[in-house]
C-alpha cells in the first residue's frame, strides 16, 4: 500500500514537471551556463599549471561529473513547498497519509528528478559520442554507490531544514548557506586541491567531500583502493547520524505543532 502511494506521488510530481515548460528551458539554461563556465575556469587553470589531481583529458568528465551530482541533489522548491506549508499551518494534511512524512519527502524528490535524470544521462551520452571515451570517461563502480550515498546525505540534510520549521520562523538561510557550500567547498566545481591544506583538512571532518569530491575521484579512479571502503563507513556513518537527528526532531516537532492545536 505504502509502496503504491508512493509510486502515485512521484507518478504526480513528474507529470507536474513535465507540464511547465519553463522547467525544460530552465534547466537547459542552468545546465549550459555551469557547464560552460566550469570548464573554462580549469581549463585556464590547468594551462596556467595549478596543482591538481586532473590530467587535461579527465576535465570535461570532471565538470560533468559534478554537474551530475549538483543538480542530483538539489531539492530547493519542493523544500520550500514543504517548509511554508508547516510555517502556514498546513502541515496538518500530511499526517493524514498513508505513508510517512519522510517517505513522502523521498517520494517526491524521486519524482522531480525523474524529469532531471534522463536530461542529464541523455546528455552524457551524446556529449561522449562526440568527443570520445578518452575525454568523457564511463565512471568505475565505486561512484555509483558514493552518488547514492551522496544523494542521501544530501536530501537529508534538505530534510534536516524542513523539520527545523517547527521551530525557526525561516529555514531557507539554511538551504543558501548548504548550497553555497555544496559549491565550493564539496569539489564538484573546483578540485578540492584548490583549496589550503587547513581548510582541506577541516572540511576532511565534514561530510562535504562525500559529496562532490570523493565520487569524482571515484569516477575517474583517482580514489586508492585503501579508501573506498573507508570513505563508505564514513558516508554510511553521517547518513545514519543524520537519520536518527531527522527522527527525533520530526517527533518532537509534531508534538509541537500538535500543542498548538496545528
Amino acid at each position: 500500500m505504502r509502496l503504491r502511494y508512493g509510486f502515485l506521488v512521484v507518478r504526480n510530481i513528474f507529470l507536474r514537471e513535465i507540464e511547465y515548460r519553463a522547467t525544460y528551458y530552465l534547466m537547459f539554461v542552468s545546465i549550459g551556463i555551469s557547464f560552460a563556465a566550469d570548464y573554462l575556469i580549469l581549463k585556464y587553470s590547468h594551462s596556467t599549471n595549478r596543482q591538481t589531481y586532473l590530467a587535461s583529458h579527465e576535465i570535461m568528465s570532471f565538470v560533468v561529473l559534478g554537474l551530475f551530482l549538483r543538480m542530483s541533489s538539489v531539492l530547493w522548491g519542493d523544500s520550500i513547498t514543504f517548509e511554508k506549508e508547516i510555517r502556514d499551518g498546513d502541515f496538518r494534511r500530511y499526517l493524514l497519509q498513508p505513508i510517512k512524512f519522510r517517505q513522502l519527502f523521498v517520494f517526491t524528490a524521486i519524482g522531480e528528478k525523474c524529469i532531471t535524470w534522463p536530461i542529464l544521462i541523455g546528455g552524457y551520452v551524446m556529449l561522449a559520442l562526440f568527443v570520445g571515451s578518452e575525454r568523457l570517461v564511463i565512471p568505475e563502480w565505486p561512484f555509483y554507490i558514493f552518488f547514492i550515498l551522496a544523494l542521501a546525505i544530501t536530501w537529508s540534510f534538505y530534510y534536516l531544514f524542513v523539520v527545523f520549521t517547527f521551530w525557526l520562523h525561516e529555514t531557507n538561510f539554511m538551504m543558501i548557506a548548504f548550497n553555497l557550500a555544496i559549491g565550493v567547498f564539496a569539489g564538484s566545481i573546483v578540485p578540492l586541491d584548490w583549496l589550503s591544506p587547513g581548510l582541506r583538512n577541516f572540511l576532511s571532518y565534514t561530510p562535504l567531500p562525500l559529496l562532490g569530491d570523493v565520487p569524482i575521484r571515484a569516477a575517474l579512479g583517482k580514489l586508492p583502493s585503501t579508501d573506498i571502503l573507508r570513505y563508505m563507513l564514513i558516508g554510511t556513518g553521517w547518513l545514519l547520524a543524520l537519520l536518527l537527528a531527522n527522527s527525533i526532531l520530526y517527533t518532537r516537532g509534531v508534538r509541537k505543532y500538535e500543542s498548538f492545536g496545528g
